[in-house]
């Protein structure tokens, strides 16, 4: 019959002695850190548009707001992938072939940058979260103008007279972020317009 071998082994470290106690300074910065992050959620969480309409208020500066409304953004799940859209009026002068039509203006003229920096300026959180939908279409009202200057002066053949901005919508697919997005499963949301089409 085969004995069984017993090997010994050293005590591991962890179990060597007490743990390591943290320094006085170490434990003062993580109280703060750990204060910091309290603090910007409730001033962020508990202080929606309507409690603000009502004078209850705690000042803070917009960098705060603008930290913790961020992640949020893009911490919540949707069902669905968007590509932003921006389209502008034609004028009347100009080229002859698009004069007073509606025409898609391109986006990496505006927002140059990946997707997720185009959905920060897009959806600017701070006004959003300062003030709600008022807030935010005022916000949209100043993109519109800048992106109807900006393209005005980069092409100035084919200039507009009004800003839209919105998205094309459809749901997520396993495959890929436009995996999905293919005809008769997409649909068009405008968010804002300098005027009707």
């Amino acid at each position: 019959m085969i004995q069984p071998r017993h090997v010994s082994r050293p005590a591991s470290t962890s179990d060597s002695g007490p743990p390591l106690a943290l320094s006085a300074g170490r434990r003062w910065g993580l109280s703060v850190i750990a204060l910091a992050l309290l603090l910007g959620n409730a001033l962020v969480a508990l202080q929606p548009p309507q409690l603000m309409e009502r004078g209850l208020f705690v000042p803070h500066p917009a960098f705060v707001r603008d930290a913790f409304l961020l992640p949020a953004m893009f911490g919540k799940w949707s069902p669905w992938n968007e590509d932003y859209v921006i389209t502008g009026k034609r004028t009347q002068t100009g080229d002859v072939r698009d004069r007073g039509r509606w025409i898609r203006l391109p986006l990496e003229d505006h927002f140059p940058f990946r997707h997720a920096f185009t959905t920060m300026q897009i959806y600017v959180p701070r006004h959003a979260g300062g003030r709600g939908d008022e807030g935010q279409q005022e916000a949209l009202a100043v993109l519109a103008e800048k992106i109807r200057a900006n393209h005005n002066r980069r092409r100035p053949e084919r200039p507009v007279s009004a800003v839209q901005i919105g998205s094309v919508v459809w749901p997520k697919d396993p495959r890929g972020y436009r995996a999905g997005k293919v005809q008769g499963r997409t649909w068009s949301r405008v968010w804002f317009s300098e005027e009707t089409p």
